[in-house]
């Protein structure tokens, strides 16, 4: 399944890095849309979509709910870039974003394992 990237909505990651604090460089928030800065970035695009299908299949707001929960317990041992960077939808992400067939292959709810 390929995504529609979107680019002119650049400041919708600015306005999400303003609000947390740091820069971003891609959000999968909308489900089955990536915005990102680079759109010839196929790892980060990728990437976000990777959590594209992680929102599907947790119908969007079970990803929200997952990751929030997930971060804030990191929180409470890591800094915040460390909390993020365990997060299990991150790992997931992470891990797979060099491959640019894994969805592909991807099994539901691979973030689980």
């Amino acid at each position: 399944m390929r995504l529609p990237v979107v680019v002119g909505w650049v400041w919708l990651l600015d306005l999400v890095g303003r609000v947390g604090g740091f820069r971003v460089s891609g959000f999968g928030g909308i489900p089955l849309v990536v915005v990102v800065r680079d759109p010839g970035d196929r790892v980060l695009v990728n990437h976000e979509a990777i959590h594209c299908r992680q929102m599907l299949e947790t119908l969007v707001v079970g990803f929200y709910l997952v990751y929030a929960a997930h971060y804030l317990y990191l929180r409470t041992m890591y800094g915040h870039y460390a909390a993020y960077r365990r997060v299990c939808l991150e790992v997931e992400a992470g891990d797979h974003q060099d491959d640019l067939g894994y969805l592909g292959a991807r099994r539901p709810f691979a973030w689980l394992r």
